[in-house]
C-alpha cells in the first residue's frame, strides 16, 4: 500500500501489516528509502477510531469499489 502526500509524492510504502502479541506492526519505508516499523497499540487504535466520522466511514466503503484512475 502506498500513501502519497497532497502533491502526489510517495511518503510511505507499507510492506506488511502483522500481529505481534497485543499490538499491530506496520512495516514499510518512508520516502522510499528509510525502513520503519510502526507499532499500533490498543489505545492508539481506539484514538484513531474516535477520529472517524460517519462521512469518512461511508467514503472508505465507497472507495473499495472505485478505480484508481482519478487523481486526488
Amino acid at each position: 500500500m502506498k500513501l502519497h502526500g497532497s502533491e502526489g509524492l510517495l511518503l510511505i510504502e507499507v510492506e506488511a501489516i502483522t500481529k505481534n502479541d497485543r499490538n499491530i506492526n506496520i512495516k514499510g519505508k518512508m520516502m522510499g528509502q528509510v525502513p520503519m516499523t510502526v507499532v499500533l497499540r490498543p489505545g492508539d487504535l481506539r484514538e484513531a477510531l474516535k477520529m472517524l466520522s460517519l462521512p469518512v466511514i461511508v467514503q472508505a466503503i465507497k472507495m473499495l469499489f472505485m478505480s484508481d484512475d482519478k487523481k486526488a
